[in-house]
């Protein structure tokens, strides 16, 4: 067997209004060859560590009962290489539905007497090696979308409460419409405070080929950030709702040198 490490250690910037959104990146993508598995190489990707901040040093532009903004309402992932021979076998984290702690686990069990390779079984022992990486991380008041295919690991990470917790699907239900709400003047709730500050991205895949490769690749990887303003002004009876919404991608080629990691 031979394995071999190629991390990715990166950070950007972007001014949304009187703040700074960014990115901080941390990637590891392994190689794994192996002799039993002679028509495959398995290419190990992992986002622990990685975070994403709507506002540096955990502040909003705005941030009264009338006006809040911007937040981070959204983050969309997309992880694939540039090398028709892959495709991706196992990712996760897999569809949630507002877990406080979210888990992903991107494994495979390899049977190497029967040249096989599966997911980790969920109760037993491994039936040969386990490659991959298994971690989780704690996001309160957001939930995960998983619209992986066999080309692209791709995961929506969406701000599913207020801070409150009352149910958020887009940026006007951040204004305080029940009864109570109304009869405050339809206050704006609170942003829970992981959708300004650092929100860990628990991103995770094996993609593997489909005849062993030993030519380099490129992982191509695409960070869309949904940043939301709203502003709310309350008359007797009326309620008027303006939002904005600002989207920042960050895009990053790393090379993985696959031709160094030889059996």
């Amino acid at each position: 067997m031979s394995d071999k490490s190629f991390p990715l250690d990166a950070y950007k910037e972007q001014p949304i209004a009187d703040q700074v959104a960014a990115l901080r990146l941390r990637l590891n993508a392994t190689v794994t060859q192996l002799e039993e598995f002679r028509n495959n190489t398995f290419i190990s990707i992992d986002f622990q560590g990685t975070d994403v901040a709507a506002g540096r040093g955990g502040k909003m532009s705005h941030d009264k009962k009338d006006k809040r903004g911007y937040y981070l309402e959204g983050v969309d992932i997309s992880i694939r290489l540039d090398s028709p021979h892959y495709y991706v076998k196992i990712d996760g984290p897999q569809t949630t539905m507002d877990a406080a702690t979210i888990s992903s686990s991107s494994q495979l069990d390899l049977n190497l007497s029967l040249g096989t390779f599966g997911p980790v079984p969920t109760t037993g022992a491994s039936t040969g090696m386990v490659i991959g990486s298994a971690f989780s991380s704690t996001i309160e008041d957001w939930r995960v979308e998983n619209i992986s295919d066999d080309v692209a690991i791709q995961h929506n990470y969406r701000m599913a409460a207020c801070g409150d917790g009352a149910r958020y699907n887009q940026p006007k239900d951040l204004v305080d419409m029940s009864a109570g709400g109304q009869m405050s003047g339809a206050p704006l709730h609170e942003v829970p405070h992981i959708s300004i500050a650092n929100m860990p991205l628990v991103s995770s895949g094996i993609f593997v080929s489909r005849s062993k490769q030993v030519s380099d690749v490129k992982l191509l990887v695409d960070a869309t950030a949904h940043l939301a303003y709203v502003e709310k002004t309350f008359e007797v009876f009326d309620v008027k709702i303006k939002t904005k919404t600002e989207r920042v991608t960050w895009s990053f080629v790393h090379l993985i040198p696959v031709s160094e990691v030889k059996e």
